[in-house]
């Protein structure tokens, strides 16, 4: 029996890169790689990075029970009711 591919590196069916890059040392500064690695003790898990042009990258954690998303902030403040709109996908919290 094969091991299911890590979150980081897996494609979506539709074809498109991964939410996020498996090096996450290239996206994330010092205090949110800090703080992701608190917040995932408590089950916490990097969803997805929106990058844009024009913004620095946006980095968005979902809760473990997956009903929450929130913003990891540039200084590693977890903003637990971001001002972001979110598509809305089956299983995937507005």
């Amino acid at each position: 029996m094969s091991a299911r591919p890590d979150v980081a590196t897996r494609t979506e069916r539709r074809r498109r890169p991964a939410p996020h890059p498996p090096d996450l040392d290239t996206i994330l500064n010092k205090q949110q790689a800090r703080t992701l690695h608190e917040i995932e003790t408590f089950g916490w898990q990097l969803a997805f990075v929106r990058n844009s042009r024009s913004h620095t990258p946006l980095t968005i954690v979902i809760s473990p029970d997956g009903e929450r998303l929130a913003v990891l902030e540039p200084d590693g403040r977890v903003d637990m009711q971001p001002e972001v709109d979110f598509r809305e996908q089956s299983g995937t919290p507005r």
